[in-house]
């Protein structure tokens, strides 16, 4: 499947899926998270590979190949009337972008590689296996940013992944879960692959869905 047709299929959704956080109105200018994209072609090539595999199932709507991601950790809402502590202060964000360079200054490239496949309650997803560098990165962040309200939940439970699609109504669900467990019950080895760069993004899906890069942090070896 090449990534014309796959934009196409995507495209041709009527509903698409949208978190709580994306239904939000009034000052919202989007919502802050620190990622990695995926850039790797040969990567790219192997999780569209997956995708088709869901194709069939009504419950899944596949991402775009420039929207797949490792997520490295949510800051919250970008916003110049805070609501709750779910809110970014928009006038603090240089603040946060100067603190960030200086945590991943510290910070070298890492390497990963395809694990399980999954389902959360909104996406289909394959886990990463990447030694815990990802939690530790995130220890850096909440220590640096220790004004933002980060979420409880994501302390306690996160696990690295790349989503490869949302999970957009329950007609088939039942049927993708045994689809999963009977076709993919072993770790997805295709070799290892590398992060150099992550950035924060502000994602804003209000009109259409857009990820813009706000700044990018280079991992260089020390």
């Amino acid at each position: 499947m090449d990534v014309k047709y796959l934009r196409n299929k995507i495209m041709s959704y009527k509903e698409p899926k949208r978190k709580d956080w994306q239904n939000r109105t009034g000052e919202e200018k989007g919502y802050l998270i620190f990622m990695a994209r995926i850039i790797d072609p040969k990567l790219i090539h192997r999780l569209i590979e997956l995708q088709r595999e869901l194709e069939e199932f009504e419950c899944c709507q596949l991402i775009l190949p420039e929207y797949l991601h490792i997520s490295i950790k949510d800051i919250g809402y970008l916003t110049a009337t805070p609501q709750d502590s779910n809110d970014f202060p928009l006038e603090i964000l240089p603040q946060a972008i100067y603190e960030s360079k200086k945590i991943f200054r510290e910070v070298k490239p890492f390497k990963f590689r395809l694990g399980r496949i999954g389902i959360f309650p909104q996406a289909v997803f394959v886990e990463i296996e990447e030694h815990g560098i990802i939690k530790e990165i995130q220890s850096r962040i909440e220590k640096t940013l220790s004004y933002v309200s980060f979420s409880e939940r994501e302390k306690k439970g996160f696990l690295p992944h790349i989503s490869i699609a949302y999970i957009i109504n329950n007609n088939d669900l039942e049927d993708l879960r045994i689809f999963l467990g009977a076709s993919w019950k072993h770790n997805l080895f295709f070799g290892d692959y590398k992060v150099d760069k992550i950035e924060l993004v502000k994602i804003d899906d209000r009109r259409q869905l857009t990820y813009e890069t706000l700044t990018e942090f280079r991992l260089e070896n020390l």
